[in-house]
This record gives structure tokens, sequence and C-alpha cells, in this order.
């Protein structure tokens, strides 16, 4: 069994490749779940107080809540036989040891995908076209933008740049995590360049379909 755990700073591209991972395990006839949108509506539903956004995204102690309910859903889906793609930043070396732990008890092999856009020009632009069309994980409640006057979206569109940098800021490098002395599978998604790369010699200079594909056949 298998699970997918993205990790990677605002607009890096991580939406978009665990929908390719998605789409990949299809191909091999896997049944996935994408874990992000329900486990953020199930916490605010558990915390009414919590607001989403900017305020939300920069006290970190509301998003404990995200990943502890993204975990009991990840559980659920191993349960369920669907192969978990876990999908946040996970910036923080607690969040991802707590996700290594849960699959270790549930004797799941996790994968972590760490997704990277190395231009801020182009994480700029899209930030941009997330808040234009109403898409940006950070702003659940802004769903018409074109009814905004431009004052306020250039204020989204500030806010939405300062997540990045906050959370650019405050990330622990996944490339340093250990668990039980064992360093973890890092598969690493250059987005900008449409690149991929691995700390295990099994993906090394493969896509991730065709990753996929060897987990599944090898």
């Amino acid at each position: 069994m298998f699970a997918f755990l993205m990790n990677g700073y605002t607009a890096c591209g991580k939406s978009t490749t665990a929908s390719m991972i998605e789409s990949a395990l299809k191909e091999e006839l896997v049944s996935s779940a994408i874990i992000q949108s329900n486990a953020i509506r199930n916490a605010r539903e558990d915390r009414n107080s919590i607001r989403m956004g900017y305020d939300y995204m920069m006290d970190g102690s509301h998003r404990d809540i995200i990943y502890e309910a993204m975990l009991r859903e990840f559980s659920s889906a191993v349960n369920n036989g669907s192969v978990p793609i876990l999908d946040a930043t996970y910036n923080k070396r607690k969040w991802r040891q707590a996700a290594y732990e849960e699959s270790k008890k549930l004797g799941v092999n996790l994968y972590v995908v760490n997704c990277i856009c190395p231009d801020e020009i182009e994480i700029k632009r899209r930030i941009c076209i997330r808040i234009l069309s109403g898409s940006d994980p950070h702003f659940l409640e802004l769903r018409d933008p074109d009814k905004l006057d431009p004052a306020e979206l250039i204020k989204y569109i500030e806010e939405s740049w300062e997540i990045y940098r906050g959370i650019r800021s405050s990330s622990e490098d996944v490339h340093l995590d250990e668990h039980g002395g064992i360093l973890p599978r890092i598969i690493t998604v250059d987005t900008l360049n449409n690149s991929t790369s691995a700390n295990f010699a099994e993906a090394t200079g493969l896509s991730i379909h065709e990753i996929i594909r060897n987990l599944f056949h090898c």
C-alpha cells in the first residue's frame, strides 16, 4: 500500500501535481483520494471561530487543526482501500512526522512529493491567476472575484503573496527529515521546468507517471 504527501510553498504546483498522481493511479486501476478541501471544511465545522484567509494562515496554531483533520481522512482512505494523497504545504516537520507515524501504524509506504518553483515572478503570476479565477485555497470565501473592485483584488493578491513569504520563511527542509533513523523517500518535482528527481534509485530520472507505474509493477 502506498500514500503520497505533497510538500511545497504556495503556488508551487502541489495540487496540479497531486492531480497528475491521481491520474496516473487511475491508469493503474487504483482508487485514490486527494485529501485537502474536505479536511478544511471539517475543521471549520469543528471550530466555527476559525477565519479562513490571511489572518487564519498567518496564525500557525489554527493550522494544527487542519493537519489533524487530514490525518483522520488519511486513515479513513487507507481503511477503504484507497491511495491517499495529502495535499497541503506540510512546511513544518511536526506535521510531516505525524504523517510518517500514521503511515507506519497503518503499514503504508509514504512518498513525499516536494514541489518547487524556482522563479518568484512565476509564483506571483500563479497567485494572480488563482485570485482572479476564484480558486485560491487560502480565500475560500472569494468565489466571485469579478465583483470586487481593483483595490480589493490588489489586497487579496498582496495577502496571498504574504502567505507565500510567511510559509517560505518558516519552512523546515524536508530533506533533513528522518523517521526511526530512516530518511523519507522524496520525489522532487520542478513545476517550472517540468523535471523530476528523487533521493532513491528506483525513481531517478523518471516522470511522475513512470514512477507510479514502477511502484505497481516492480
